[in-house]
């Protein structure tokens, strides 16, 4: 069953994926998603999820290569002993290490029940299910939608984000074939209960129907408005159900491929449907937050389950056909007697949105993902949660690393920012206490304080050597996107949607001044390195440079309509790198305050620059999923580091210049550098 039918019910934007967004989309996606609406914000902003659990932090050295148990990523090489990132050796920098699993999108039980496949964002885990142990795991270039095994469970089916479908050999792991045919992402894939026949769903709004062993395409049905969100096949495979984003469930004859039926009944986007195992009932799950039982002869709707607070993603039966499963947006999963429509039981240990649900084929075992960063296995029986993994985490907003090069501190998509050992890839400290999404974080030019920026309209300060929260500034009247430390520690600057800069003493937290000039949200601030200057980049589509002693506006930049940048300062303070929404970077001569030089290769928005601390490079972050190298002499561009299958959101140098370390919205941190 396939988690991309979350999309459009989180956020009204169309048929974007949430690793496409951009950082604002992504803001915007919390704060107008449909969810709050009917099951409160604290639900989704007081998700408790843990992030990278440090025994799973895998790491990824080049080639992916995932047979070594070990958790020390870069221990094997001391990174004082790594050459320092330069223009002349741009050329070989490669990835040095992963860290993160990606987020689940989707699960399947091997047919002996004894396995789990997880697809995730980054590649195709294997689990065991007696104690969700990886046996194996497959990179992939591109996010994984869904996942199925065949009925002898010799084949893996995954749909993906590149409009490709791949078949899998299970023992080996070896990729045996791709489906192309599709014509925008897949997000739906399901084998026929003989094996035989595949079908595929997605963001064309065709489904296609494959021959397995030829890899063959037989048919396109052609009929739904809307994306597929899931397919099923019937128990004898003559028929496939499809559930759409236009409301309708469609059955299909699979010989013919002519439609039998359209089942209209949702008020809004169904998400997931499922046959009983004796085919004679359909059940599927809706954006509207019903569930609906329908007769496969009559073609009639005999109940509509109600019960959830929220958007019901998806549906399965229990092998038995007593019971069904509904998996929602309220953050619970709940059981339901299939002949009576009667609860029996609500689990309810996620802490965030439920988006997928599988039964093992032995009907003892349940699994559910959810965007609390969890894959949980459940006894049916009991109703109780007997295993869990808390490592898939769902998205990396930013990453930045400490002055003595030590610390890397990464804000997840939950309220925490967790800290990590450069050196072992060990996890640190997970600090606690935001209300919402930790946005960014800043180190010190001590290494001692962290200042953490969130959607709860407040900065705070940590101890990095504790993890102990020091205090909480308050004042903003809306989100505090980012913190900025001056170079000499004593000031902290803060940025807001409430379109003003807030500079506060780093010490006693006591509120020095606010700095007004900006008419929209200001995104992100930027001390100079002499500490003279403050830059603070607005939705105002301009950049106002202040004066750190008065607070007066020393000048603003104003560029193009409909750009939005962000501002970072080299390390002379003499040049602005601004990295703008319409893909083109802008180095920006202070003094002067002139344009020098504009770079271009980016396909989309570029959400991050960052200046190499020799200052002759550039490293930026973009929604076209690469991190770039650029030369700021001549403009040119030297490399593309390219190993992310989302919008990477934030990148950053390490103090000495060894490392470079990237964040992206498929839920891991690269890091980067000369081996």
């Amino acid at each position: 069953m396939n988690c991309l039918k979350i999309v459009c019910c989180l956020i009204n934007m169309g048929n974007l994926p949430r690793y496409a967004l951009s950082f604002e989309s992504l803001v915007y996606t919390f704060l107008k998603s449909q969810l709050p609406k009917v099951i409160g914000v604290t639900v989704l902003l007081l998700s408790t999820a843990r992030g990278f659990a440090a025994q799973s932090a895998a790491a990824l050295v080049p080639g992916y290569d995932l047979t070594s148990k070990s958790t020390i990523i870069l221990s094997q090489r001391n990174t004082q002993s790594r050459q320092i990132i330069t223009l002349e050796n741009a050329s070989q920098v490669v990835q040095l290490a992963r860290w993160g699993r990606g987020a689940a999108l989707s699960t399947a039980f091997s047919p002996d029940s004894r396995q789990l496949a997880v697809a995730s964002t980054i590649g195709l885990y294997i689990y065991t299910t007696d104690g969700l142990t990886e046996t194996q795991f497959i990179p992939t270039e591109s996010i994984l939608t869904d996942v199925a095994y065949s009925s002898d469970g010799q084949t893996l089916a995954t749909s993906s984000e590149d409009f490709k479908i791949r078949l899998w050999d299970v023992r080996s792991g070896q990729l045996v074939r791709t489906l192309k045919g599709h014509t925008n992402q897949v997000a739906s894939v399901t084998f026929a209960p003989n094996g035989e026949l595949l079908a595929s769903g997605g963001y064309d709004n065709d489904i296609k129907l494959w021959d397995v062993r030829q890899g063959r395409l037989l048919r396109t049905l052609k009929g739904h408005t809307e994306s597929i969100r899931d397919l099923a096949f019937s128990p004898n495979g003559r028929t496939l159900a499809s559930a759409s984003g236009d409301g309708t469930i469609k059955l299909w004859d699979t010989r013919s491929g002519r439609l039998l039926r359209t089942l209209k009944g949702h008020s809004e986007q169904v998400r997931g449907i499922a046959y009983s195992p004796d085919g004679r009932t359909l059940v599927s799950a809706s954006n509207d937050g019903t569930v609906k039982i329908w007769d496969t002869q009559t073609y009639r709707a005999l109940r509509t389950l109600e019960g959830h607070r929220g958007p019901v993603f998806d549906v399965v039966f229990l092998p038995d056909g007593r019971t069904i499963a509904t998996a929602s947006g309220d953050t619970t999963i709940k059981l339901w007697d299939a002949q009576t429509g009667q609860l029996i039981r609500s689990l309810e240990e996620h802490s965030a949105p439920v988006w997928c649900i599988s039964f093992s084929p032995d009907g003892r075992l349940l699994a559910s993902t959810s965007q609390d960063d969890t894959i949980k296995l459940w006894d049916v029986q009991t109703g109780r949660s007997i295993r869990s993994r808390e490592d898939h985490v769902w998205i990396v907003t930013n990453v930045t690393f400490s002055p003595n090069a030590r610390i890397l501190a990464a804000t997840v998509w939950d309220t925490t920012i967790n800290l990590w050992d450069v050196q072992t890839g060990q996890l640190l400290y997970i600090l606690e206490g935001h209300n919402g999404l930790a946005l960014s974080a800043a180190f010190s030019v001590d290494n001692r304080t962290l200042a953490s920026a969130s959607l709860d309209g407040t900065v705070k300060l940590w101890n990095t050597q504790t993890g102990k929260l020091l205090r909480t500034l308050e004042g903003h009247k809306g989100i505090v996107y980012e913190a900025a430390f001056s170079p000499d520690g004593r000031i902290l600057a803060s940025a807001s949607n409430d379109k003003t800069i807030r500079l506060w003493d780093a010490q006693t937290g006591e509120l020095l001044r606010s700095l007004e000039g900006h008419t929209a949200p200001v995104r992100n601030v930027s001390f100079s390195p002499d500490g003279r200057m403050l830059a603070s980049a607005s939705q105002d589509k301009t950049i106002n440079l202040w004066n750190t002693q008065t607070g007066q506006l020393i000048r603003q930049i104003e560029i193009q309509t409909q750009v939005i940048c962000r501002a970072t300062f080299s390390p002379d303070s003499k040049m602005l790198g601004l990295a703008c929404s319409d893909g083109v970077i802008r180095l920006w001569d202070v003094q002067r305050d002139r344009l020098l030089r504009t770079l271009r290769g980016h396909t989309d928005a570029v959400n991050r620059v960052v200046f190499s601390p020799d200052g002759r490079m550039l490293a930026s972050a973009s929604s076209d999923f690469t991190v770039k190298l650029w030369n700021i002499q001549t403009g040119e561009y030297l490399k593309s580091l390219e190993g992310h299958t989302g919008v990477v959101y934030s990148v950053g140098f390490s103090p000495d210049g060894r490392l470079l370390a990237s964040a992206s919205a498929d839920g891991t941190v690269i890091l980067w550098g000369v081996p």
